[in-house]
């Protein structure tokens, strides 16, 4: 499983917050490990040993948190990483590369005409209108498209995140994804 990875946050007590969770729903001071925010993914096998339990666990109106819960209970914890591009969308890219990027011509404003560049996130949060979302998706769907993420391009891309030993996580992550939709496997 990965996703946005919370791990021993603490349990929020101000009621005002729209993640208030009062001591009768969630006695602990800390939530057990969750995935948060756009999404998250997890093989068949681990959502099978979900909907074994479901039953089991009471829910609770923090969908991301009660999620977590049926992840603990069906003992799947250890199961659960972290993946940059889902947690942090473009940011992570945003702060690593395009501050530096920006007289290289492949600005954020570009990235949704570039496929290999949508290809390698996972999630992101910058488009501007409802259209420019559905160009976008188009331009990923295109047969043609994919072709523009070759090897070498993927590698390029990839290269702008290598320069620092703290953004490798993310040159990896990005490289897989950019080479599962210019070769897909299924």
């Amino acid at each position: 499983m990965t996703g946005c990875l919370k791990k021993a946050q603490n349990t929020n007590r101000r009621p005002e917050s729209k993640y208030y969770a009062p001591a009768d729903l969630i006695p602990d001071t800390h939530l057990p490990s969750y995935f948060s925010g756009a999404g998250y993914f997890m093989a068949k096998s681990a959502l099978s040993k979900i909907l074994e339990i479901r039953d089991t666990v009471p829910i609770l109106h923090l969908d991301d948190v009660y999620i977590g819960k049926l992840i603990s209970a069906a003992g799947l914890t250890d199961k659960m990483r972290q993946s940059v591009s889902i947690c942090t969308g473009v940011h992570a890219f945003e702060e690593s590369v395009y501050t530096k990027a920006a007289n290289s011509g492949w600005g954020l404003k570009e990235a949704p005409t570039h496929p290999c560049f949508m290809s390698g996130i996972t999630v992101f949060h910058r488009f501007l209108d409802p259209k420019e979302m559905e160009k976008a998706f188009k331009l990923l769907k295109d047969d043609e498209s994919n072709k523009k993420c070759t090897a070498e391009s993927i590698t390029n891309y990839a290269a702008r995140w290598m320069k620092k030993p703290a953004h490798y996580f993310i040159a990896e992550e990005f490289r897989i994804m950019c080479n599962n939709y210019a070769n897909p496997v299924l």
